[in-house]
């Protein structure tokens, strides 16, 4: 079983990360700005057998990753060069003596920074722990400590053991495929190879009875860079930017794929990761969209619902206004018929007042008739009774004379001649 794709994909990722942070910069400039240098060639130092990093093609040209990478680079920066090929022991030492001028494929070790200038890494090298099928799994490195480990003489996995203590029981050989046919053989516990290129000759050299029984190690942050001699600057610059613009511009994820879309997990990962992103993608618009339909239709119904109550509300108010108008107008409609009552109690009293007072009148003038009568018939001879009152009254003052005459001549009889 081959380690989990979700680490394995930090090779992907970590391969192309540096290039995402020069992207911009370098998509405006995707040539060179500097003249090229005065050497007319440089030879660069290739591996016979580091698959897929560094191989010979059937008619014995340099081939492989690495290859690639360095052609890339020396095709956008205007630098020609041309490859010699031999065992990692004899080009590395070529470049310290300066018969060579670059290597494309050198881990980086505070060592070898004493004898090389490195460029920005282009890719993170992981270790795989190779076991045969059946044996346990392995959690950690220290989990190897007491164990035969088989592993590449003077290789970077070499280094990163003995830095961890892992050196008592270490078994080495000249190169990868001998590592591996070793331990499938039988022979030893366990194997530390680069991840990548152990996959491939796994597959290609059918040893189907070795397996990933770990997980992948990271066994140096500085990774596999280009190489050049201590001190050439210069030469180590136009590398860079040349790293920079193949990043930038997708040559570099076109090499990557070439050399280890069969055997990188990260790759097929990266499209089960891509499909499975698009795939939530697609449920993602769904439930956002079925979110934002609900959304929509919880908005129109809280509307709705909102308006209705805004108009009970209304008609309540209305309601509520229109009782309270018909109560004060059903109390101004009591006290004006109270005032109604009152007045037409009022008018009552006075017409009986007024019936008392006509049938008085009546009763009054029946007797004023009565002594109208009467008085009419005194005031028509008040004058005649007057007159004859007054005649009357003569007759009374003469018949008294009368009589008082009449008395004297009687009794003085003298007084009569």
């Amino acid at each position: 079983m081959f380690p989990s794709t979700l680490l394995c994909r930090i090779v992907a990722i970590a391969a192309v990360a540096p290039g995402l942070f020069v992207a911009p910069a370098i998509a405006q400039t995707s040539t060179p700005t500097q003249q090229p240098l005065n050497q007319e060639q440089f030879i660069v130092g290739s591996e016979l057998d580091y698959p897929p990093y560094a191989l010979v093609d059937a008619q014995g040209r340099a081939d492989g990753f690495s290859v690639d990478l360095i052609k890339a680079v020396a095709e956008v920066m205007d630098i020609e060069i041309k490859f010699k090929v031999g065992p990692w022991n004899e080009v590395r030492t070529d470049l310290e003596q300066g018969k060579i001028d670059i290597l494309p494929f050198v881990g980086y070790s505070p060592e070898r920074d004493q004898k090389f200038d490195f460029s920005a890494p282009h890719t993170l090298p992981y270790a795989a722990i190779v076991g045969r099928k059946g044996n346990p799994k392995v959690n950690s490195i220290k989990d190897l400590k007491g164990k035969e480990v088989v592993v590449i003489k003077a290789d970077l996995t070499h280094d990163y053991l003995i830095k961890n203590n892992v050196e008592s029981n270490l078994i080495l050989q000249k190169d990868l495929a001998s590592v591996l046919q070793l331990l499938a053989s039988g022979k030893h516990d366990y194997a530390v190879v680069p991840m990548l290129p152990a996959f491939i000759q796994i597959k290609d050299l059918n040893l189907s009875n070795l397996e990933s029984v770990g997980k992948p190690i990271l066994i140096s942050e500085k990774g596999f860079s280009f190489a050049v001699k201590a001190g050439d600057t210069e030469l180590l610059n136009r590398l860079n930017q040349g790293l920079d613009i193949i990043k930038a511009n997708g040559k570099f994820d076109e090499i990557y794929t070439k050399w280890f879309g069969s055997v990188d997990p990260t790759l097929k990962y990266n499209e089960d990761f891509f499909e499975l992103i698009r795939n939530i993608g697609v449920i993602g618009v769904i439930i956002l969209s079925s979110v934002l339909v609900w959304s929509i239709s919880l908005r129109n119904q809280v509307n709705h619902r909102t308006s209705a109550l805004q108009k009970e509300i209304t008609e309540r108010q209305q309601i509520e206004t229109a009782l309270r108008l018909s109560e004060a107008s059903e109390r101004e409609k009591s006290e004006q018929l109270k005032q109604a009552i009152e007045e037409l109690q009022q008018i009552q009293i006075q017409l009986v007042q007024n019936e008392k007072m006509s049938a008085l009148g009546n009763l009054v003038a029946g007797v004023a008739h009565e002594i109208n009568n009467p008085l009419s018939c005194i005031a028509g001879n008040v004058k005649p009774a007057h007159d004859y009152a007054a005649i009357l009254s003569m007759r009374i003052i003469l018949t008294k004379i009368f009589i008082l005459n009449s008395y004297q001549w009687l009794e003085y009889p003298f007084c009569r001649s």
